[in-house]
């Protein structure tokens, strides 16, 4: 497991395991497109220094643990149980993934 700072190479061969130095480019563009949309919608900071970036993750944009959809109309309410889940909190919406353990 990868802890503190790193290098999006480094990142890509850990997530990747990349048979060679083109796959491991293509990985690495894959993760920094990724960096820069998930920094678009508000769920990464960035900061740059000494011609290195760095993105860090928005501790308020981020939620983990058991989620319940609730609906309410006029006439009723619907609750849905939807178990373990992680939120993300973008700009615009919200992004709901199941958790499994």
């Amino acid at each position: 497991m990868m802890e503190g700072r790193d290098t999006t190479t480094n990142l890509a061969k850990a997530i990747f395991q990349p048979k060679n130095d083109y796959e491991l480019r293509i990985k690495d563009n894959f993760i920094r497109a990724r960096l820069k949309k998930w920094t678009k919608f508000g769920i990464l900071e960035k900061r740059e220094n000494e011609g290195k970036t760095f993105y860090t993750v928005k501790p308020e944009s981020i939620f983990i643990g058991d989620a319940t959809l609730v609906i309410e109309t006029q006439n009723e309410t619907a609750v849905l149980e939807l178990g373990k889940g992680i939120l993300f909190k973008t700009n615009d919406t919200w992004f709901l993934y199941e958790y499994k353990s």
